[in-house]
């Protein structure tokens, strides 16, 4: 028992002089180590633990986030950090050039990646133009109002210049293609520039947008092959805006409910602005009316079925050429 005290005070004694040695911060760990006991050469500082790391994400709104501040508004103006509309108009790419691909050989990898980069411009340069058109209601819809260009974070002649940078480097890419596929491509930038519009003058912009997004269909084939071959692309086009009634077709039911529309532009409904009325107020040139929600529903849904039974008889007629014996 008196050995142990006796070694216990040695050590105590041991800390004091290197406390005296090491000044304050030599004292502090010296007489924690002499306090710990036998085990004390153990003994290592324990780490801080400092603030916590994210973790890493490799999601679309992630890599917008992780970008330069003043960068950010420009890749939300295209929309950068919502992938799904690039994919939307990059497949009908996708179906043409694996249908104009030799049979049994594998689509072009050099025009997938063309049309992919093609896709994603083109659809920021549609996103800028149609919150170009849109920005005075923009203002006005909770879920709109974020955006760049209606919350002052990008001026409009500043998305005017970004716009014109987004068709520079998209007629780039158009150029590498042939002569044919560079005059189809430049027509579809008509389309491009109305389609904002469209919801403006008729219930039925979800058409538009199948014009707009399924260009691809036509022009992945010409790239491949030279020209249209219209028994494959025309069917193959029309299944396509099919397909994009019946997708925006469900979109729009998605917001419809709670939304008020002005000049066929949506309006978010504010909490007890008529909510639970079961009515919808429509204003358009031509004077003003109020539909019931079912009957608006009703008539967003006339073109559902159409699409379905459609596009299925348009991929269905696509003739798929046999392999060469």
């Amino acid at each position: 028992m008196l050995g142990v005290g006796s070694a216990g005070l040695a050590r105590a004694l041991r800390a004091g002089k290197q406390a005296w040695l090491w000044g304050a911060r030599g004292r502090s760990l010296a007489l924690v180590h002499a306090s710990r006991g036998p085990h004390a050469a153990d003994w290592q500082p324990s780490a801080g633990r400092g603030p916590r790391r994210r973790p890493l994400s490799l999601s679309a709104a992630a890599v917008v986030n992780s970008a330069p501040r003043p960068l950010q508004p420009y890749l939300r103006l295209m929309r950068l950090d919502k992938p799904i509309g690039t994919w939307l108009l990059y497949l009908p790419c996708t179906w043409s050039i694996g249908l104009a691909a030799d049979p049994g050989c594998l689509p072009d990898w050099y025009m997938l990646s063309l049309f992919g980069t093609g896709a994603v411009l083109m659809r920021g340069a549609g996103c800028t133009i149609n919150d170009m058109w849109d920005q005075d209601f923009d203002k006005k819809v909770t879920r709109t109002a974020s955006r760049p260009i209606a919350a002052g974070d990008i001026s409009t002649f500043q998305s005017f210049v970004f716009l014109g940078g987004q068709l520079t480097l998209a007629l780039g890419i158009l150029l590498c293609l042939n002569y044919y596929s560079i005059a189809l491509g430049a027509a579809s930038l008509l389309l491009v520039i109305t389609y904002p519009l469209m919801k403006r003058i008729t219930y039925w912009p979800q058409l538009a947008l199948g014009l707009t997004f399924n260009w691809g269909a036509l022009l992945g084939w010409s790239a491949i092959k030279g020209s249209c071959d219209p028994s494959v692309c025309l069917p193959l086009y029309f299944s396509g805006i099919m397909w994009t009634l019946i997708y925006d077709t469900i979109y729009a039911h998605q917001f419809f409910l709670w939304h008020h529309r002005l000049n066929g532009h949506e309006f978010e409904q504010a909490p007890g602005d008529g909510e639970g009325q079961g009515s919808l107020v429509c204003c358009s040139p031509w004077g003003h009316k109020e539909l019931d929600t079912t009957e608006r529903l009703n008539n967003n849904s006339k073109m559902l079925f159409p699409g379905l039974t459609g596009g299925l008889l348009c991929m269905l007629y696509c003739p798929v050429e046999p392999p060469a014996t």
